[in-house]
């Protein structure tokens, strides 16, 4: 029998109050982390009181609030604040657009409320075309998620926080919800006997891998690759045991389908972690008969 039990974090609908409610929790269990949450991402945290509470979706002060009626009322994500007018509210998005008007908005709500010293925090999943008050911190997910990763070894929470932003990447990207976004970068491959492959998970490894790569110049300079190019549009295989992505070449752009031409191939399967060039079968004959006329002595191998 296999009980599914659901994840300490997924106590809302939206994505974007299920990672807040994340990094609420891990800050609000772990006093170590949350110092030095606020000393890497809010620029006042020098001045921080001894004394720091959190209160996620309502405002300090107020009794626990639903979801609904917390979007409604356009509250903060999450507050941190001390009982000496000190004050943090922190605005989460991830593919939604962000408001400066709004992040404007919780600034004054906390200073009607009594605190004189209040710093705004936004951070989201993409880059931003919103032009945002100079006074507002805004960072996005992989920030957050990187912070996680190097407090692991110190903290379980920040454990738990940096596993459930994958997970939650993991599935956006299953339900086609994630266009623009990212929430994490590529870290490794996390595969081992403690960590089973799963079809989702090299899905998403693949992806920030993918993106990792085509950050790479020298691919330019070396191969003459195509960067900008598209490549699968969907990557499939969940039934196999493995899933693969490529990059084009330059001289590829006027093919009509990818196999006329060598690409380069990445490949993530229960097994092994591997790039390597691909020939198709269906290559034009010029590019064949080259080929060809290298045998096996011509190939430069390492």
């Amino acid at each position: 029998m296999v009980l599914e039990v659901r994840n300490l974090f997924d106590q809302y609908e939206q994505p974007e109050n299920r990672l807040s409610y994340a990094l609420a929790v891990a800050l609000a269990e772990d006093h170590r982390l949350r110092r030095s949450f606020l000393r890497r991402f809010v620029n006042s945290a020098r001045d921080m009181p001894a004394k720091i509470d959190v209160a996620e979706q309502r405002l300090p002060g107020e009794s626990d609030t639903k979801e609904e009626e917390a979007d409604r009322r356009g509250l903060p994500d999450i507050c941190l604040y001390s009982d000496d007018s000190w004050a943090v509210a922190i605005e989460c998005k991830v593919e939604a657009r962000l408001s400066a008007a709004q992040l404007v908005r919780h600034r004054r709500t906390l200073e009607r409320r009594g605190f004189d010293h209040v710093a705004v925090l936004a951070v989201t999943g993409k880059k931003t075309t919103v032009r945002i008050p100079r006074t507002i911190m805004l960072h996005k997910w992989t920030d957050f998620y990187d912070w996680a990763c190097a407090e692991r070894s110190k903290s379980k929470w920040a454990t738990k926080f940096a596993e459930y932003i994958e997970t939650v990447e993991r599935k956006l990207e299953e339900d086609k919800y994630l266009t623009d976004a990212k929430l994490t970068h590529f870290s490794g491959i996390p595969f081992s006997s403690d960590r089973p492959y799963t079809y989702l998970e090299a899905k998403r490894v693949l992806r920030l891998a993918m993106d990792e790569l085509r950050t790479r110049r020298v691919l330019e300079r070396a191969v003459d690759a195509d960067l900008r190019a598209d490549s699968r549009p969907a990557i499939t295989g969940k039934r196999g045991l493995g899933v693969w992505d490529f990059i084009r070449l330059r001289v590829a752009r006027r093919a009509s389908v990818f196999t006329e031409y060598p690409h380069m191939t990445l490949s993530i399967s229960s097994e092994r972690f591997y790039p390597h060039v691909t020939i198709p079968n269906g290559i034009r004959g010029p590019l064949r008969q080259n080929l060809l006329d290298l045998k096996w002595e011509g190939f430069p191998l390492a």
